[in-house]
């Protein structure tokens, strides 16, 4: 099953959300399954996330933050980059892992109630950001998925699946999944290698197409014509 829906963001930021689960029923005067799984990441049978809609919630408003709590989003993504001015970014990060870290009183329960809590790193060549967002990030019990902006390549994937993994062992099992935003012109080229990733982790793909357009300059227009081809290949 392949869908998408629209993230819902405190910003005016249009983006659709692509899972990376898909079936394909083989034929057999057809050899094009080949295709089957270009995009299905992993053969490993776990719990369906449901994500019809994305809440973003800038990383330093501790008022949005609790708010987002009362919501019933199907995620919420405690966001530390583009919604964090740079000079907020340690007091963001320390904010959310500050959060992520609480449970609901007497209880082992998350605080987000059903919500998915994912949390937005800084993009990976944004200095030693990322490294000290994952760092501060994946000792947290209630962080379930990290989402990856400006993913360009399969590598960006392993780099933080491997991160992820360094957390968990065999004493520490812990289902921590990834989203990757497609943002720019270079992340759409290489699409095939990044949603085929062996990493088991991806769990999809997030189209960010004011981004997109922003890297490639486009214009604006009320239909979208410009984003038919990114859709159509994500």
């Amino acid at each position: 099953m392949c869908w998408c829906s629209k993230t819902v963001t405190a910003t005016s930021h249009s983006k659709c959300f692509f899972s990376t689960k898909t079936t394909t029923k083989r034929n057999k005067s057809s050899s094009s399954s080949i295709v089957q799984n270009a995009i299905s990441i992993s053969t490993n049978k776990r719990p369906e996330r449901p994500r019809r809609d994305l809440f973003s919630v800038p990383g330093a408003d501790p008022k949005k933050i609790e708010k987002s709590k009362t919501l019933g989003a199907d995620a919420i993504v405690l966001d530390l980059e583009d919604g964090v001015s740079v000079h907020k970014k340690d007091e963001a990060r320390d904010l959310v892992t500050s959060v992520l870290m609480q449970q609901q009183e007497g209880t082992s329960a998350s605080s987000f109630g059903q919500s998915e809590v994912c949390a937005r790193i800084n993009g990976l060549n944004d200095g030693d950001l990322a490294i000290q967002d994952l760092q501060s990030l994946l000792p947290c019990p209630m962080l379930q998925t990290i989402v990856i902006p400006k993913v360009e390549s399969e590598n960006d994937i392993k780099f933080v699946s491997e991160m992820i993994d360094s957390f968990c062992d065999d004493d520490n099992p812990r289902d921590i999944r990834i989203l990757a935003a497609i943002e720019s012109a270079m992340g759409l080229l290489n699409l095939r290698e990044i949603a085929s990733c062996s990493s088991d982790r991806l769990d999809g793909l997030i189209f960010a197409s004011e981004d997109y357009c922003a890297d490639l300059e486009c214009i604006r227009t009320t239909d979208a014509t410009e984003l038919l081809f990114a859709r159509s290949q994500i």
